[in-house]
């Protein structure tokens, strides 16, 4: 029986088994459950004749009933310690390898569900060895628990792997209470883990190509103010796109985009990845001099844009100072589209993708993305198609959003936060995207929120304060999850949105270099004023800072880490990147495993959500007023997240000075200190530096 079931889910899942099955008597066997499919197929491919342990709840269901007909089992009670002891005569007596699912339950999300203590409890007092096998795949069968719109069928591929036996360690100082609780946190982090670990790795756009196939072509996945989009609408974008951009632009590899946050754009960007081209995203409200740097600093030859998006934000004058570049605008593309081109597109390129598709190394470069350089300078950051979607499976992993789910993304495509976990996480996953023009609409977004049912909310902090203060109090009510990042959450907007709406906010952290999230707040794993625990598959250090005795300078260790800098002093030429970065901020990690935000070792301030150089506005000062001392410090503000003083030494020094030389110097606003402040001395140190610390502590209110 055993082998006629094997070969019959072998015929309808072609499943696939990874690993080695190691065991060391005894042995507690456990895995993730996607469907009440998964104990059947354990029981089909394990060796031996384990013991399995069922939940008394999951006996009613009809395969389980038919199942335990052909195997050994006991049922216990997962909230009933008690109801344990016989599993625990069982290995102490038999050393016989049993079988639990420490969740306790099918997914509905997908994820892993919540992890009980009860096999904690077994292998304390068993000392028993785990062995872990995570199961992929079973829920897209009709054996799930998953919502009923979420695509299941009969025919599916199931992935099973086998991951190394490990043992719980328990720290023997503390009650048993807490050895079970830890133990359990331990388990949910090492499934967690693993989960991630068992992933296909693929290229972006053969991700989506597989989102397609899993979803449907017809699935409306995508929404903007122009329209709704389907998987289909978005290949077909994606194909005309890459086809004319490589007409137009030849071998050339790094492409430059200037385009709003709309789904044309998201297709461009899949267009050009399909072509194995890099889009290379530049800042268009950095200003002309940091445009020009990042222009520089890739080495591009190409600019796509839009006309119409640069006359609607008077663009068009910057544009035209750019040097050394072409303009290449989406409006004219149609020009380069001919009947030959669309027969080919319509009738075989769009059905038969999956044989004209040559998939890309995922360590290939995917796209470039900017920092705005803490001296002014942007660096491109080139991030290869792992970095990306090991960032996306990280964040699935321990966030469970499913294909009822919308999320509502205005942050724009420019920065990592908007374009992978608000453009491709989304679309990769079969969640609904609503992707809007702009994140400064405060009354507008409130409502769009409201009309799209958005279930998922990423912004900033700074935006998030202005929604709240805009929105009715009903506007977010579907909300699930709104993440928070790229600047800190202040105390005001996390307890006005949940005073106002009654959610809370969920914080993280990360970088442009790490594609980007490192950390975040999750149902699962919750504490306040921190930025949540790191995400699967990333490991971490400190790095020891004078001054600093409670934290350090984290540095990480993970696939989701950029492949290198491009620069303005090598244009176009990779500086690569070490094993571990340097991510420049000082953290201390607690008793939990949760990140807290100290400080930042350089001198940038973030300004809704956007990095300024201090030294640079000390420049623009220094270019009016040469015979004088300058100096900026930043101070924590409510509307947006921080904003800039200068202290001179030339009391005829003022502001609209510094506005007027800015603009000449082709710098942003964000560069424009609030207050100018005179005083006759500048504090120095005794190396003749500037001293900060006395002037932050200058009482100029």
């Amino acid at each position: 029986m055993k082998t006629i079931f094997y070969l019959l889910c072998k015929f309808l899942y072609n499943i696939r088994i990874y690993g080695k099955f190691e065991t060391k008597k005894p042995t507690i066997i456990i895995s993730n459950h996607q469907s009440l499919l998964d104990g059947a197929l354990l029981w089909a491919i394990l060796p031996n004749k384990p013991l399995f342990i069922i939940n008394t709840t999951m006996t009613n269901k009809k395969i389980v009933k038919f199942f335990i007909h052909f195997c050994d089992y006991i049922t216990i009670d997962q909230l009933n310690p008690m109801s344990l002891k016989s599993v625990i005569q069982t290995i102490n007596t038999t050393s016989r390898p049993i079988v639990i699912f420490p969740e306790g339950r099918v997914t509905n999300t997908g994820g892993l569900m919540k992890i009980y203590e009860g096999v904690v409890f077994i292998a304390q007092k068993t000392d028993a060895t785990i062995l872990p096998i995570i199961i992929n795949g079973s829920k897209f069968t009709h054996f799930s628990r998953m919502p009923k719109t979420f695509p299941k069928r009969i025919f599916t591929q199931i992935n099973i792997t086998y991951f190394e036996p490990f043992k719980i360690k328990f720290d023997e100082t503390k009650t048993n209470k807490q050895k079970r609780y830890e133990g359990a946190q331990f388990l949910q982090t090492k499934m967690q883990n693993l989960i991630f670990k068992s992933r296909t790795k693929r290229d972006i756009f053969e991700e989506f190509l597989y989102a397609k196939k899993i979803y449907g072509c017809k699935f409306k996945i995508a929404e903007d103010i122009k329209g709704v989009y389907s998987y289909k609408d978005i290949l077909t974008m994606s194909l005309i796109l890459g086809k004319v951009c490589v007409k137009l632009t030849k071998n050339e590899k790094r492409i430059g985009i200037i385009m709003p946050n709309i789904i044309a754009t998201l297709g461009l960007i899949f267009g050009l990845i399909s072509k194995g081209k890099t889009p290379t995203m530049i800042n268009f409200t950095s200003g002309v001099l940091n445009m020009q740097n990042a222009i520089n600093a890739a080495n591009l030859k190409f600019i796509i844009t839009s006309k119409n998006f640069l006359k609607t934000t008077k663009l068009e004058e910057k544009i035209d100072s750019l040097a050394n570049i072409k303009i290449l605008y989406i409006e004219d593309f149609k020009e380069h589209i001919n009947i030959f081109d669309k027969i080919w597109l319509i009738f075989f390129e769009r059905n038969f993708i999956h044989l004209t598709y040559k998939k890309q190394d995922p360590n290939n470069e995917a796209a470039v993305l900017f920092t705005s350089g803490s001296e002014g300078k942007p660096k491109g950051v080139s991030l290869s198609h792992n970095a990306f979607l090991a960032n996306i499976y990280q964040i699935s992993s321990v966030i469970s959003i499913t294909n009822e789910d919308k999320m509502l993304n205005s942050l724009p495509l420019f920065h990592s936060f908007g374009l992978n976990a608000g453009g491709f996480l989304p679309i990769l996953s079969g969640t609904k995207l609503f992707l809007y023009v702009s994140p400064l609409h405060y009354k507008i977004i409130p409502e769009i929120s409201y009309d799209s049912n958005a279930t998922i909310l990423i912004a900033t902090n700074t935006f998030l304060g202005n929604y709240a203060k805009k929105a009715h109090i009903y506007d977010f009510h579907k909300l699930k999850f709104v993440i928070c990042g790229a600047e800190k959450l202040s105390k005001n907007v996390k307890e006005l949105w949940l005073e106002k709406f009654g959610i809370r906010i969920l914080e993280g952290y990360g970088t442009t270099e790490t594609a980007p999230i490192i950390s975040v707040n999750t149902p699962l794993a919750y504490k306040s004023d921190s930025v949540g625990k790191v995400l699967p598959g990333i490991e971490i250090k400190l790095e020891d800072i004078e001054g600093i005795k409670d934290g350090g300078i984290l540095c990480v260790k993970c696939e989701n880490i950029m492949s290198g800098y491009l620069k303005d002093t090598n244009p176009g030429i990779l500086e690569k990147q070490n094993e571990w970065y340097k991510t420049g901020d000082i953290v201390k990690i607690d008793e939990d495993g949760f990140l807290h935000i100290i400080g930042r070792v350089k001198r940038f301030a973030k300004i809704a959500g956007e990095m300024v150089g201090l030294e640079e506005i000390e420049k623009l000062a220094t270019k009016i007023s040469s015979n004088f001392i300058h100096a900026v410090i930043s101070i924590k503000d409510e509307k947006k997240g921080e904003s800039l003083i200068l202290f001179t030494n030339d009391e005829k020094l003022s502001r609209d000075e510094i506005l007027n030389t800015a603009k000449q110097n082709g710098l942003s606003e964000l560069y424009i200190p609030k207050k100018v402040i005179y005083i006759k001395q500048i504090p120095l140190l005794s190396t003749g530096k500037t001293d900060y610390v006395a002037l932050s502590n200058i009482n100029f209110y």
